[in-house]
């Protein structure tokens, strides 16, 4: 499940609220906050590919 968390955080971008919401709702199980956690990121990431891509992050020596 950890692989699964790494492949696909880069992919989804989420808000550390939207984090926080995914992993609240079930707090008293923690083993299914984190796998609604991997499933949300999982969702997001497949609609940013499909609506065009990843975008490239932006270095701070772009903004020189």
């Amino acid at each position: 499940m950890l692989m699964d968390l790494q492949e696909v955080i880069e992919k989804a971008e989420m808000t550390p609220a939207d984090i926080s919401e995914a992993l609240i709702k079930n707090k008293r199980n923690k083993e299914k906050a984190v796998k609604e956690l991997v499933e949300t990121l999982k969702v997001r990431a497949e609609k940013r590919l499909k609506n065009g891509g990843l975008r490239e992050k932006k270095s701070n020596s772009d903004f020189v």
